[in-house]
């Protein structure tokens, strides 16, 4: 748990600073990275710690498995909505 707390302390004062300057923020390498490591703060502590400490299956323990289409079908619905939305508001503040 410190080292989480200690990482995420870290991040804006040291990591983000020269992530932004060696990637600049608007390219798909910065966005890459940005979902590693906060997969790696965030996702992977808890799947540890479901499957070592609990010693449960985290996707079952979660809920993942039972309704995994539904969930997929809900994302992408959502997903859709959100684009939509942001290529509308796109299109309308350029005309």
């Amino acid at each position: 748990m410190a080292v989480f707390h200690l990482g995420w302390i870290v991040w804006p004062y040291v990591i983000y600073p020269r992530l932004t300057a060696a990637l600049g923020q608007e390219t798909l390498a910065y966005a890459v990275v940005q979902l590693g490591i906060r997969t790696t703060f965030w996702i992977a502590p808890v799947w540890f710690y479901l499957r070592y400490v609990d010693r449960v299956d985290p996707l079952e323990y979660l809920q993942f498995k039972h309704h995994a289409v539904r969930g997929l079908l809900v994302g992408i619905v959502v997903t859709a909505v959100n684009v939509a939305g942001s290529v509308g508001f796109t299109l309308k503040s350029c005309a």
